[in-house]
């Protein structure tokens, strides 16, 4: 996914002169974000993730557990590749497939394996903040802690039950408040839960809770006033 994006960017580079970007990655887009900024600081002016498991996920751990322990893992594998797969098809894109990978790689060992080798703008305490500013790159980041937001939306059911394995700490239905945590955090907090945070599903939220879209233009100000 990194080295999927670094390809992106340099081609934007190449056919518009862009000299760096402010990279914005929702949920595992984060640890791609990261990445990019980890072997490509020249190419990136900032980083901001938005609920992104940086500690991993207890949904992703239990996943794991239940598929390694019933000997399931490869059949679910190929199932989740196919739908991907496809998804990519539609897409106009035919890049490769690995869910098991990637449901690994968002487990609590495997996002502590990738923090150790991209550590930049890491808490420096389990639920704290980080350094801003890493190799001439700002890292920001924000949470939510909603998880049934709105029961016309039926993707709440869903949180509803990835929300069990955190035993009551603080969620959006996929990841934790304090492993949402990454550089300058400017909210851990808001109202929403995993799939609020990027206006879906058809922009279905709680009422009378902040409008994502109004984050992301104003987070832009914030970026444009920083000189990014």
């Amino acid at each position: 996914r990194g080295e999927q994006l670094l390809a992106e960017l340099r081609r934007l580079q190449a056919a518009y002169g862009h000299q760096k970007f402010n990279l914005i990655g929702h949920s595992h887009g984060g640890h791609t974000i990261r990445y990019v900024a980890g072997v490509a600081p020249e190419l990136v002016a900032s980083v901001t993730s938005v609920g992104s498991p940086h500690a991993g996920s207890p949904v992703a751990d239990d996943i794991a557990a239940a598929l390694d322990g019933t000997g399931s893992t490869a059949v679910a594998s190929k199932l989740f590749d196919a739908f991907a797969g496809l998804i990519s098809v539609l897409a106009g894109e035919t890049k490769p497939q690995s869910s098991e990978a990637a449901m690994r790689s968002l487990t609590t060992r495997g996002s502590a394996d990738f923090s150790q080798r991209f550590a930049a703008g890491k808490p420096t305490t389990a639920c704290g903040e980080g350094a801003g500013l890493v190799q001439g790159v700002r890292y920001y980041s924000i949470g939510g802690t909603g998880v049934v937001t709105n029961l016309l939306d039926p993707s709440d059911g869903l949180l509803a039950v990835g929300s069990l394995s955190f035993k009551g700490a603080a969620n959006d239905g996929l990841v934790g408040r304090c492993s949402s945590r990454w550089g300058v955090v400017l909210r851990d907090n808001y109202p929403w839960n995993h799939l609020d945070e990027v206006n879906q599903a058809f922009g279905l939220r709680g009422i009378f809770t902040p409008d994502p879209v109004a984050f992301y233009r104003s987070h832009a100000n914030r970026l444009k006033t920083a000189g990014l």
